[in-house]
Protein backbone atom coordinates (compact mmCIF):
# COMPACT_ATOMS: atom_id res chain seq x y z
CA UNK A 1 0.00 0.00 0.00
CA UNK A 2 1.09 3.44 -0.65
CA UNK A 3 0.08 7.22 0.33
CA UNK A 4 -0.63 7.96 -2.98
CA UNK A 5 -2.99 5.04 -3.92
CA UNK A 6 -5.13 5.79 -0.37
CA UNK A 7 -3.21 3.06 0.99
CA UNK A 8 -5.10 0.30 -1.18
CA UNK A 9 -4.69 -2.82 -0.33
CA UNK A 10 -3.05 -4.65 -2.87
CA UNK A 11 -1.55 -8.38 -3.03
CA UNK A 12 0.94 -9.90 -5.46
CA UNK A 13 2.68 -12.95 -5.55
CA UNK A 14 6.32 -12.88 -7.22
CA UNK A 15 8.79 -16.07 -7.83
CA UNK A 16 10.83 -17.56 -4.62
CA UNK A 17 13.64 -16.48 -6.46
CA UNK A 18 12.97 -12.44 -6.16
CA UNK A 19 11.50 -12.73 -2.43
CA UNK A 20 14.28 -12.20 0.75
CA UNK A 21 13.10 -15.29 2.59
CA UNK A 22 15.34 -18.15 3.12
CA UNK A 23 13.59 -21.63 3.34
CA UNK A 24 15.58 -24.86 3.65
CA UNK A 25 14.53 -28.67 3.97
CA UNK A 26 15.54 -30.14 7.41
CA UNK A 27 14.49 -33.04 7.41
CA UNK A 28 11.41 -33.09 9.27
CA UNK A 29 11.14 -29.04 9.19
CA UNK A 30 11.65 -26.47 7.08
CA UNK A 31 14.02 -23.73 8.34
CA UNK A 32 11.94 -20.30 7.32
CA UNK A 33 14.41 -17.08 8.02
CA UNK A 34 13.57 -13.88 6.63
CA UNK A 35 16.86 -12.40 4.48
CA UNK A 36 17.55 -8.11 5.51
CA UNK A 37 19.62 -7.14 2.86
CA UNK A 38 21.30 -3.70 3.50
CA UNK A 39 19.18 -0.63 2.01
CA UNK A 40 20.64 2.64 0.67
CA UNK A 41 23.70 1.09 1.86
CA UNK A 42 22.64 1.39 4.92
CA UNK A 43 23.28 -2.67 7.53
CA UNK A 44 20.82 -3.72 8.69
CA UNK A 45 19.17 -3.66 12.27
CA UNK A 46 21.17 -6.98 14.05
CA UNK A 47 17.96 -7.23 16.30
CA UNK A 48 15.87 -9.55 13.74
CA UNK A 49 14.35 -12.41 14.53
CA UNK A 50 16.13 -15.93 14.09
CA UNK A 51 15.08 -18.89 12.22
CA UNK A 52 11.55 -20.43 12.62
CA UNK A 53 11.20 -24.19 12.08
CA UNK A 54 7.99 -25.23 10.48
CA UNK A 55 6.31 -28.73 10.98
CA UNK A 56 4.23 -30.34 8.34
CA UNK A 57 1.18 -28.34 8.57
CA UNK A 58 2.33 -25.24 10.60
CA UNK A 59 2.36 -21.58 8.92
CA UNK A 60 4.17 -18.47 10.22
CA UNK A 61 3.22 -14.79 9.04
CA UNK A 62 6.81 -12.65 9.53
CA UNK A 63 5.80 -9.03 9.22
CA UNK A 64 9.15 -6.64 9.21
CA UNK A 65 9.04 -3.02 9.25
CA UNK A 66 11.53 -0.01 8.54
CA UNK A 67 11.43 3.77 8.60
CA UNK A 68 13.43 5.63 6.96
CA UNK A 69 14.31 9.66 6.99
CA UNK A 70 16.14 11.00 3.97
CA UNK A 71 19.34 11.32 3.34
CA UNK A 72 19.69 14.51 4.86
CA UNK A 73 17.04 14.11 7.30
CA UNK A 74 15.05 17.09 6.18
CA UNK A 75 12.47 15.32 4.66
CA UNK A 76 9.19 13.29 6.75
CA UNK A 77 10.11 10.15 7.67
CA UNK A 78 8.58 7.10 5.00
CA UNK A 79 7.76 3.72 6.40
CA UNK A 80 7.70 0.16 4.71
CA UNK A 81 6.19 -3.39 6.72
CA UNK A 82 7.14 -6.32 3.86
CA UNK A 83 4.54 -9.15 5.50
CA UNK A 84 5.38 -13.15 4.27
CA UNK A 85 2.92 -15.64 4.75
CA UNK A 86 4.76 -19.40 4.57
CA UNK A 87 2.82 -22.59 4.63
Amino acid sequence: MSEPDGFEPRSSQKDLREIDVSMRDKGDRLRVLARVEPLFKLPPRPRRPPAVRLLPGQWVRWQLNYRFSSALGIRDWSYWLDTFDIA
